[in-house]
């Protein structure tokens, strides 16, 4: 890379870095207000678009209909499944565990078992 390009490279006479900046700290308030305002209109004309004007094809709603009627038909033999799973786990938890020792009471200390 030379450096005779960038030698030759300057700013125009008329251009002023102080006067730039003077422009910029009195106005950059107005460019953000501007740019909010921006991004807030194009936003809400999204919103609008999305909620007010969607558009399907003939395939699309055939497509949706077809995927709808196949996600909420009732599946019998699944259903039956688990039925049956919660009557075992019913079943299971009637079963009420009984406390062999009673914790509490100090005068009969458990008896351990040697194995």
């Amino acid at each position: 890379m030379e450096l005779s390009s960038f030698k030759s490279f300057a700013f125009k006479p008329s251009f002023s870095v102080r006067k730039s900046m003077m422009f910029w700290y009195q106005s950059y308030r107005w460019f953000f207000i501007f740019f909010f305002v921006a991004v807030m209109a194009l936003g809400g004309w999204k919103w609008y678009q999305s909620l007010y004007r969607y558009t399907w094809t003939e395939t699309q709603k055939q497509e949706f209909l077809k995927s709808y009627a196949e996600a909420t038909d009732f599946r019998s033999s699944r259903f039956e499944t688990v039925i049956k799973g919660l009557d075992e786990r019913s079943q299971k938890n009637a079963v009420v565990p009984s406390i062999e020792h009673d914790l509490f009471r100090l005068d009969a200390p458990p008896e351990k078992d040697n194995r």
